[in-house]
């Protein structure tokens, strides 16, 4: 029994016409009929009642058509998914962020794909840059939004996002905070907050290194896993820190912006993924995120 003769008989049941019923199926009549004869020879029932005038079901004929829709219906469902999940409509999506990447690309990236893929489940895990690239590698995640300091990335496939720069952040009483731009080796020993070192070890050490060889030897009295977090520290009077230029922006925190003069590393938020083709759900995700890029935001 195929699905084919399932669909012939469907057909035959609700037209109670074996004209018709070809008609509607595109094909002759004879092999209908005859094709509807093997079937009940296969069930070994009879389901139409057959006279010159009409066809009617026949009681056996009548649950024989209930299963059938369900079959084909089924089956029909089944391959309109496939067919989703080919064309990228339909699936599922795990995406590594960190903040930056949230604030700045991804929020909107979020709210159009759902609008263009509304059927493809976005699944989202915050994590710092070395975590992401764990995940990543392990599998866990489809796409990550990331700082790739200090990451070899041959066997990754990246898109830069977009690049920002470090300014400072001071306490509105610090002693240096009426300063236009400021040098590293202007805070001293001042106390220094830092973002927590699990977010991106290798940039950890190497501002570190940049801070004290340019004259400074800072005592680095508390480490922040965000962003906020840091700028709620230095309102405080806690130390002072290095944040991305785009924190200036819409500020909730009393505190003082001064660029430094320094060359420190640029920021770099990129969509990384790893090498080789890349599922039609994921190339689709990675266009939206371009034509935010591409949007200026």
């Amino acid at each position: 029994m195929e699905l084919t003769h399932l669909k012939y008989f469907i057909a035959v049941a609700e037209e109670l016409h074996f004209g018709r019923a070809a008609l509607r199926l595109n094909i002759a009549q004879p092999p209908l009929s005859q094709q509807i004869k093997r079937l009940e020879d296969e069930l070994d029932l009879k389901l139409f009642k057959r006279t010159s005038r009409k066809v009617n079901l026949t009681e056996a004929g009548q649950v024989f058509y209930e299963e059938a829709k369900s079959v084909v219906g089924r089956a029909e469902g089944a391959k309109k998914r496939m067919e989703d999940l080919a064309l990228g409509r339909r699936g599922s999506l795990s995406i590594g962020f960190n903040s930056p990447a949230m604030q700045r690309v991804l929020a909107k990236a979020l709210k159009r794909h759902m609008e263009l893929f509304p059927d493809v489940e976005l699944r989202l895990i915050e994590l710092g840059s070395h975590k992401q690239f764990e995940a990543l590698d392990k599998g866990e995640l489809d796409i990550a939004l990331l700082r790739p300091y200090g990451r070899e990335l041959l066997e990754y496939d990246v898109q830069l996002l977009f690049q920002d720069e470090y300014i400072a952040v001071l306490p509105k009483e610090h002693r240096l905070s009426s300063k236009n731009e400021l040098h590293l080796a202007d805070f001293s020993s001042d106390s220094l907050v830092m973002f927590s070192k699990e977010i991106n070890p290798e940039l950890y050490d190497d501002l570190l290194e940049i801070i004290r060889a340019a004259g400074a030897s800072p005592t680095i009295v508390q480490e922040a896993a965000s962003k906020n977090t840091m700028l709620a520290l230095v309102e405080a009077g806690v130390g002072w820190g290095l944040v991305p230029k785009e924190s200036m922006k819409k500020s909730a925190y009393d505190v003082e912006f001064i660029p430094i003069k320094d060359v420190l590393p640029k920021i770099d938020i990129c969509a990384v993924t790893t090498s080789g083709t890349k599922p039609k759900v994921l190339q689709d995700f990675l266009k939206t995120v371009d034509d935010i890029k591409k949007a200026g935001v």
